[in-house]
Formats: C-alpha cells, sequence, structure tokens
C-alpha cells in the first residue's frame, strides 16, 4: 500500500466522528501528532539502518529526504464498525475528519508534489482556494493542495478548508498536547481518550476477546484513562516517555500495576538474550546498553497520571552502530526485509 494510504490509514486505526457537510462546524479533533521526520532521518540510528533508502518513495512520489516535518490531527470515527468500513474503499466520505500538513525541504520538492497531483487528481475548489481530489475509489470527502510554497495539506474537505485546522482540537487535546509540545522530541503524538470514549469503550470490549488475562486486565483500565500522550527521540535525552491521566489516584495506581507487570514479564525475557550477548566479547558494550534500557522499564505515578520515562544510555549510538552492523548477518543474507525496500509509485497521489 502507499505511504499516503498507510499514513491515513493509520490515523483512521486510532480515531474520528461522522463527517459534517461543508460548512457546518467541524467535529472536534481528538488526535493530534508532529513528527520531525528530517531530525528522525539525520540521526544515527537512521543512517545504520539506511532508512532513507528503505522509505525512498512518499507521498506524491517525494524521497523521504525531501520532507522535513509530517504533522496533523483527526477526529474519531463514531464506532468501531464505521472504522472498519474505511479499510474497504470503494469511494464514499469517511466517516471522520482529518488534516495532515507535510513540509518539504524547498519550493521545487513541493512544485513537483503539486504539479504531480494536478495530474492525477481532480481540480475542485473550496473557500476560493484550489485543492486536488484524488480519482477512482478514493474517499470523495478528501483533498490536497497547497499551504505555502513549501508545505502541503491532505485531508477532509472540512479540516482542509479551515484557515487552522488546531482550531478544531478538544480541550482535552489542547491540555494532553500542551503536555507533549513542551520539549522538542522527533516524534510526538497526544489521543484525547474522553472526547473519543465511545469509540474506545466498543474497541476495548472487542479487543478483550480470546485476550490473555493480563491483556484483559489492562484493557479494563483504558476506559479510566482520559488522555495518552507519548514522545519518541533518538537524538535528545529522553528515548521514549508515555503519559495518561486516569479518572481518580486509585485508577492510576492500578494503571501503574498493570504496566509494571507487563514490564517484568519483558524483563525476564530479555534478561536471557542479554545474558546470551554478554558471552560474546564483541557485544558486550550492546549488552551493557541493553541492560540499562531494560531496567528502566517502569512505570510511575504522580496524583492521577501515570508516566513512563526511558532515557538514553551512555554509549546508545555505538551500541545501535554495532547492531546494524550484524543486522544482515541476523537477517541471513542482506538487505531489508521484504516489503521495506524502496517503493515505486503509482496512480492517484
Amino acid at each position: 500500500m502507499r505511504l499516503k494510504n498507510l499514513l491515513i490509514f493509520s490515523l483512521l486505526a486510532l480515531l474520528g466522528t461522522s463527517s459534517l457537510a461543508f460548512g457546518q462546524s467541524a467535529p472536534k479533533a481528538v488526535l493530534m501528532f508532529d513528527f520531525q521526520m528530517s531530525r528522525f532521518l539525520e540521526s544515527e540510528l537512521a543512517t545504520q539502518m539506511n532508512l532513507k533508502e528503505m522509505i525512498k518513495t512518499g507521498p506524491a512520489g517525494v524521497d523521504a529526504a525531501e520532507v522535513v516535518r509530517v504533522y496533523g490531527m483527526a477526529s474519531a470515527p463514531a464506532s468501531v464498525q464505521d472504522m472498519m468500513k474505511m479499510q474497504g474503499g470503494g469511494g464514499g466520505p469517511l466517516p471522520m475528519e482529518f488534516a495532515v500538513r507535510v513540509q518539504f525541504t524547498d519550493a521545487g520538492v513541493m512544485k513537483k508534489a503539486i504539479e504531480k497531483m494536478a495530474k492525477d487528481g481532480e481540480t475542485v475548489e473550496i473557500n476560493g482556494k484550489t485543492f486536488y481530489r484524488p480519482k477512482g475509489d478514493a474517499p470523495d470527502n478528501v483533498c490536497a493542495g497547497a499551504v505555502d510554497e513549501k508545505t502541503m495539506i491532505f485531508g477532509t474537505d472540512v479540516y482542509v478548508a479551515m484557515s487552522d485546522p488546531k482550531a478544531a482540537a478538544s480541550d482535552g487535546l489542547k491540555a494532553s498536547w500542551k503536555a507533549v509540545s513542551a520539549g522538542d522530541d522527533a516524534v510526538r503524538l497526544a489521543i484525547d481518550l474522553d472526547g473519543a470514549k465511545e469509540l474506545i469503550n466498543e474497541a476495548v470490549e472487542m479487543g478483550k476477546q480470546g485476550a490473555d488475562p493480563m491483556v484483559q486486565g489492562l484493557l479494563d483500565l483504558v476506559p479510566s484513562m482520559k488522555d495518552m500522550r507519548l514522545t519518541l527521540d533518538v537524538t535528545g535525552a529522553n528515548l521514549f516517555t508515555f503519559g495518561s491521566k486516569c479518572v481518580d489516584s486509585e485508577k492510576a495506581d492500578e494503571l501503574k500495576g498493570a504496566l509494571d507487570g507487563l514490564f517484568a514479564i519483558a524483563k525476564m525475557g530479555a534478561g536471557a538474550s542479554i545474558k546470551q550477548m554478554k558471552q560474546n566479547p564483541e557485544m558486550a558494550d550492546t549488552a551493557a546498553v541493553a541492560e540499562k534500557l531494560v531496567k528502566s522499564l517502569g512505570a510511575k505515578v504522580d496524583g492521577n497520571d501515570v508516566n513512563i520515562t526511558i532515557a538514553k544510555p551512555k554509549g546508545f549510538e555505538a551500541a545501535i552502530s554495532k547492531a546494524a552492523a550484524m543486522l544482515p548477518m541476523m537477517m541471513g543474507g542482506g538487505g531489508p526485509p521484504p516489503g521495506l525496500g524502496p517503493q515505486g509509485g503509482g496512480g492517484g497521489f
């Protein structure tokens, strides 16, 4: 599937409400994300994994290295059934609203992307601005266009036409986003779970069917989580952070206990692998870094807020370099796994 579609459906797999006719007040967004792609692709991890080549062709045929930043927001479908319908294609409107902005390295790259959209899509006018709608079985309320000389936007008509889609954010999302945007992490994500409560509750009940008892226990706590906040970075002080505000301190303690239970299992499994790495002198430094990461797994509670912080240990970059160098041998030959190599372009955008 093309990267454009993957990006859209990754949003859909998380959240949205039913689409409104253009001109009505927009449904509140409950998800917001910001991915500083250039910062991630210039990291040592990306260099060692050759990620620029692995995800070379992006939206509108643009190389990933020509993308500086991808950021956006989305509302939530009314039900899991509506969400499942979106995966089938076949046209019709998306039962949600979303807008994603893509910032390119220079105006030339942006011009190339717009020209391809104009060639492959249908020109439409919304509020006096020109946008391009993909042809074929794409949703009929999705379009794309220029924001400025280096930035394009794609999404549903309602959000795309807004001068500032962030104005559609729910109060809960604004509060969650303020917490994750305080830093400068390469990847930031905030979800207002309260704003998508009906969808979340329905998804939880479906997820519990046939799940492991420990997983069921964790899922039982999801309705008591008011939000979820995630950050990811490979160049800053922290590799990963997680945060969730619960309805009260009692539920926060329960969530911490459930997370720590999962971490205990993960630590047991990782311990055997780390012990094996230590037996190889060439992997001793990598094993030491892995051991620090595993030991850092744990949740903390502050009132009704649950947090996880995994700091970047000293020697992380060197360990990644060594592990990446051995990856081809571990994969039995070389080259990326099937489906992760450079992808060719196709129809639509």
